[in-house]
């Protein structure tokens, strides 16, 4: 197997490129390789690109598509586990009580009710006075 770069002048064959996968068919009397010197090329025996060739072609067309529902599949379940997450978490605030140690709330709450409990007391007391002064 002999390694030859892009740009560079070799003789007649097929060479398949290591960075893409591609078959390139250099003509009898030699020629470049295509491509910077950054790509890497491979001599393959044309027999064993003829043989191989279209079995890369039929994986190809068989994993392309694959790989597209695969991906589509995954990326649903991803948003839909996130999503279940998210109203997990949700009905998880609604539920739990929030816990604040060294927080109390029953004295204002008896405070309120304690004011409320005293209006209520004097708003009696003057409709019974309204009330005796009418009769």
């Amino acid at each position: 197997m002999e390694k030859k770069f892009g740009g560079q002048q070799t003789e007649r064959g097929v060479y398949v490129s290591l960075c893409t996968g591609e078959l390139i068919t250099v003509p009898s009397g030699g020629g470049a390789l295509p491509g910077e010197a950054s790509i890497t090329y491979v001599r393959t025996p044309t027999l064993v690109a003829a043989v191989l060739g279209p079995f890369v072609g039929l994986a190809y067309v068989i994993f392309l598509p694959l790989i597209g529902i695969v991906t589509v599949v995954w990326f649903a379940a991803r948003q839909l586990a996130r999503g279940t997450r998210a109203l997990g978490y949700r009905a998880m605030q609604l539920t739990t009580a929030e816990w604040q140690p060294g927080m109390s709330f029953f004295a204002r709450r008896r405070q309120a009710r304690e004011r409320k409990t005293e209006a209520s007391v004097e708003e009696t007391k003057k409709e019974i006075a309204e009330k005796k002064q009418e009769h």
